[in-house]
């Protein structure tokens, strides 16, 4: 069992969790100067968590409106390139 491939970042919901999110996977770092990317994927369920506790987030943090946006055109950009 201790070498069994584990995925990084993914644990079962307990059901003592207040929400169950969904599946949330991170794979693995790749490094690039001065800066890591880590490619995330995330289920439909955690699309719509996720969506609903950043409109939560941005009530009260107004500057995260910014990252929101920035998020979001980032996400355009790379839905048009593929």
């Amino acid at each position: 069992m201790k070498n069994a491939k584990q995925k990084i970042g993914t644990r079962k919901a307990k059901p003592s969790d207040s929400i169950n999110l969904g599946v949330v996977e991170i794979g693995k770092a790749r490094k690039a100067p001065k800066m890591v990317e880590i490619d995330v994927t995330y289920d439909d369920r955690a699309e719509k968590n996720l969506y609903k506790t950043g409109m939560r987030a941005l009530k009260h943090d107004k500057k995260a409106v910014i990252s929101y946006v920035i998020t979001k055109a980032l996400e355009e950009i790379a839905k048009c390139k593929k």
